[in-house]
């Protein structure tokens, strides 16, 4: 979310078995930009992807609170 300048903010993350979380920095996310540009280009592609996903879907879910 920092990508995208939303303030940080406390989250709890649950999975339904073992696995492995990374962190991506913005500074490191900046960096990757100089070192391999392909690839920071497709991390915000599926990035946009996932928020325009969400935009439609809360779109979908306050429209249909009108009727």
């Amino acid at each position: 979310m920092a990508l995208a300048d939303v303030p940080a903010r406390p989250v709890d993350v649950r999975g339904e078995s073992d696995g492995e979380c990374l962190v991506l920095t913005i500074e490191g996310f900046d960096r990757l930009g100089e070192s391999d540009p392909a690839l920071q280009a497709a991390l915000m592609r599926n990035l946009l992807v996932s928020f325009y996903e969400t935009i439609g879907r809360m779109t979908r879910e306050i429209g249909s609170l009108g009727r």
